[in-house]
């Protein structure tokens, strides 16, 4: 449910479009400032691509380490829910639309959720069921010939999250971790390995377009788990 919200919330955030009809325009040529036309050499497809079961786009991950959460099928869904592996960078996510050229237009924004994580040298709470900063939707970088890749973020914007006070925080840490945990984050001390932080825990992609065939729009939300600790 919260995903559904999240996706119909950031929808409103939509702009111009940020890709048109390679039939129409261009494929494997990017538009730079100056109205001019580059030629984009993109890589090809991993063998360890991960294709993402999502009715309507044709999507597959490039060279993506991680899985996909869910065990039914959801290939009629409007959201798929994913998980990265610690070695994955969010600000590296390479991903293709192969079907591209079905469409009259597509556009691809991106946004962000932090949340806050307790560690202790190794074991670490997670409050992901908490409070959280969420980012506008910013639109993805398109690298041509069907190619797109995450927009990175910087460490200011990772570090965004709303007030809250400390009887939040620990009722919070309780629910999710239990007393021991809220107990030993009443005097976090950094140098006894005990460290509360704020980081990104979902990336979201969201995806739109309208197919050339029917008119029809089509609107997706790919929903990536990012881990918050080792």
């Amino acid at each position: 449910m919260l995903y559904k919200s999240l996706f119909i919330m950031s929808l409103s955030f939509l702009g111009l479009v940020s890709y048109n009809n390679p039939k129409e325009e261009y494929s494997d040529f990017d538009k730079q400032q100056d109205n001019t036309f580059v030629k984009v050499t993109a890589p090809e497809i991993q063998t360890d691509s991960l294709s993402i079961p999502l009715n309507g786009f044709n999507i597959v991950l490039n060279d993506f380490s991680g899985w996909i959460d869910s065990q039914e099928d959801d290939s009629n869904s409007d959201t798929i829910e994913l998980s990265m592996d610690l070695i994955q960078d969010f600000n590296d996510i390479q991903f293709r639309i192969l079907n591209m050229d079905e469409f009259d237009y597509i556009t691809v924004q991106q946004f962000h959720e932090n949340s806050i994580s307790i560690s202790a040298e190794g074991p670490h709470c997670d409050l992901t069921d908490w409070k959280h900063f969420t980012s506008k939707p910013i639109t993805s970088n398109y690298l041509g010939n069907q190619l797109f890749k995450t927009k990175a973020y910087d460490y200011k914007n990772l570090k965004k999250f709303p007030q809250y006070t400390q009887k939040e925080l620990y009722k919070a840490i309780e629910n999710r971790c239990g007393k021991d945990w809220a107990e030993a984050t009443k005097t976090i001390d950094d140098n006894k390995g005990l460290y509360l932080g704020v980081s990104i825990s979902r990336l979201f992609i969201q995806i739109e377009g309208r197919e050339t065939k029917t008119q029809k729009m089509i609107k997706k939300l790919i929903v990536i788990n990012v881990p918050m600790g080792c």
